[in-house]
């Protein structure tokens, strides 16, 4: 994904990934997507999707954005979608942690 990610910013794409997440300091607001009895808070996928949205980002791929692709897709039902696979969850993991150290 990381390819895709180079390719997209190298069109023009701003494009929102997990280093991004860590590098602008995100992830608390992901944590607070996450209810402890189970489920996800709608409100803070809300807040997360507009904190993305506010700082310029027209792009997304890869974990954890993907994980919110559907309230994505309601917000801009015009978006393209492209997916991506792996040949198994070990490669994927692999290629996780490449780009997260």
């Amino acid at each position: 994904t990381n390819s895709l990610r180079l390719a997209l910013n190298q069109l023009g794409y701003r494009t929102y990934h997990m280093e991004e997440a860590m590098m602008h300091g995100h992830l608390p607001a992901w944590g607070r997507l996450y209810r402890p009895e189970g489920g996800t808070d709608l409100d803070a996928a809300g807040e997360v999707l507009d904190l993305v949205a506010n700082q310029g980002y027209n792009a997304s791929l890869d974990f954890p954005i993907c994980l919110l692709y559907k309230e994505q897709l309601k917000r801009s039902p015009e978006a393209v979608v492209i997916l991506t696979l792996r040949s198994d969850a070990e490669t994927w993991a692999e290629s996780f942690m490449d780009t997260i150290g």
